[in-house]
């Protein structure tokens, strides 16, 4: 979080070696291992990495190590429905056995990369971009009745008004915009598509000269101006959701670069927070949050709790209609 780099360290100790290599499949493998080789592996981990946790206390740490972590060990525990046989002949994991439980795969969220935005890839399966093809996403289904997807409205566009004090109404925000691009009230599916391709262009810092003069448009390249004048003036720009720090650190860093990775760090830290109100929220019913994928959360919604569990879910998300969600729902992935 500080060197925007991956801290490696050696995790060699020959006997606990041994012992994984030899009993690999033995779910409690370190049950076996003596108790003064695993702490002996511990402190020689500890001895590497020392000078790095006494260094400081990267910006953002609380943050991601106390609110992030505990969010996603939760999604964690949910796991995906599977038809076993189809999801191994499909996806090839590494190991089938290694993230698979009584017909459910277990995925894994990684927090810890540059733009703080988590990446979800385990055994060789990347849960974060599962192939749209019906026959992959008919391999996964719900452990209660159905799957359940809410979709926020132009999310990235929402998260940038918001920081530049553009208002949006409730509508959607590519057709909002599409109205000032072509000055009309009725948008074709065309315009729509145009409209699209400019909004998504201009949240990574690419002011199209046609309408560059337009408020919203000044108002972004103000915003990016200021950051780009921070960071050069102080050395960091400062998620203020989540404390996390941009820095000089950062290599080949550019004005639209750090506009990408700031839109990035905005998006994961909001989602947390909507997310810890959610896993709260359902604390004891028996939907839970199974997958996040950046604009999208899916849950694995249960009859038993009511419609009103999904509308109440749709009212945490949105905040009120400030940041608009629609959904969908299907018995397999193919929402």
């Amino acid at each position: 979080m500080t060197k925007f780099d991956r801290l490696e360290y050696s995790r060699e100790t020959q006997t606990i070696n041994h012992f994984y290599n030899k009993f690999r499949d033995f779910k409690d493998i370190n049950k076996i291992i003596p108790i003064s080789k695993l702490y002996e592996r511990s402190q020689n981990i500890y001895e590497s990495i020392k000078e790095i946790i006494d260094y400081q206390i990267p910006f953002g740490f609380d943050f991601y190590n106390n609110t992030a972590t505990n969010v996603f060990f939760l999604i964690e525990q949910t796991g995906l429905g599977i038809h076993y046989e189809a999801y191994k002949k499909l996806f090839n994991p590494r190991d089938i056995k290694y993230n698979t439980l009584d017909n459910k795969v277990l995925t894994y969220y990684n927090l810890y990369n540059a733009t703080s935005r988590p990446t979800n890839s385990f055994n060789s399966v990347n849960y974060a971009a599962i192939p749209k093809t019906q026959e992959h996403r008919r391999s996964f289904k719900p452990t209660n009745d159905y799957y359940v997807e809410f979709d926020f409205d132009g999310y990235h566009l929402r998260l940038l008004a918001e920081q530049i004090d553009f208002q949006l109404s409730a509508e959607s925000a590519h057709k909002q915009l599409a109205r000032l691009y072509f000055d009309k009230e009725e948008i074709t599916d065309e315009e729509y598509a145009q409209a699209k391709q400019i909004n998504f262009q201009a949240i990574y810092g690419k002011i199209p000269e046609e309408h560059k003069d337009l408020e919203i448009f000044k108002l972004i390249q103000k915003y990016i101006d200021y950051m780009w004048v921070e960071f050069e003036g102080i050395g960091f720009v400062e998620n203020t959701h989540s404390g996390k720090r941009f820095s000089e650190e950062l290599k080949e860093m550019h004005p639209a670069k750090l506009m990408n990775y700031m839109m990035q760090s905005l998006e994961t830290s909001r989602n947390v927070l909507i997310l810890k109100e959610v896993l709260r929220y359902l604390k004891n019913k028996k939907t839970k949050v199974a997958l996040y994928t950046y604009d999208a959360i899916l849950f694995d919604f249960s009859k038993e709790d009511g419609k009103e569990t999904l509308q109440d879910i749709e009212t945490i998300m949105s905040q009120d209609n400030k940041y608009p969600v629609s959904f969908k729902f299907a018995k397999d992935l193919g929402l």
